[in-house]
């Protein structure tokens, strides 16, 4: 949260966010804060029931993010994807919906794991690491300008980076 106060400014308040893979909440209660109505999605049942408890979102959904995003048509002016991508190799799709369904101006903000290989590879934890020339390209291609990249350590042992985008629509 505090990068996003330095490069998006300190008045900042969100009219419309959603958590995407909000699972028990814990990004949700970071940007509650800042976010006038807040939505959480996650595919794990368990998740969110615990989420649900904390009394974090306006609206919680047990559904996949890419059929929430394709079957509403809500914008956001902001995006949280702080543990998903790791789930998704191809995020085509994913930057695809997420680019239709963003307000002017709207920040996506993410966590991926790295990697130098392709685009994207299976590790052997089963989850995904992706390039940063790959969410480059993915940016450019769904009309987001990238405003920081930071390198950090994901889960011990494991490097990734944090992204802010910025949507140019």
């Amino acid at each position: 949260v505090n990068n996003l106060y330095t490069l998006v400014g300190k008045n900042l308040i969100f009219d419309n966010a959603i958590d995407l893979g909000c699972g028990t909440g814990l990004s949700g209660k970071e940007f509650r804060p800042i976010s006038k109505r807040l939505v959480g999605i996650d595919l794990s049942p368990k998740m969110i029931e615990i989420a649900d408890g904390k009394k974090i979102y306006d609206l919680i959904k047990n559904i996949k993010v890419n059929k929430y995003l394709e079957t509403k048509a809500e914008k956001y002016d902001l995006f949280i994807a702080a543990d998903l991508l790791v789930y998704v190799g191809d995020l085509t799709r994913l930057f695809s919906n997420i680019s239709k369904t963003s307000k002017s101006k709207a920040i996506f903000l993410f966590s991926t794991e790295s990697t130098q290989d392709k685009d994207y590879v299976l590790t052997n934890q089963g989850r995904y690491a992706h390039s940063e020339e790959y969410i480059h390209q993915l940016a450019k291609l769904n009309n987001f300008t990238i405003l920081n990249v930071e390198n950090v350590t994901i889960r011990k042992g494991i490097d990734g980076h944090l992204f802010i985008l910025k949507y140019l629509g």
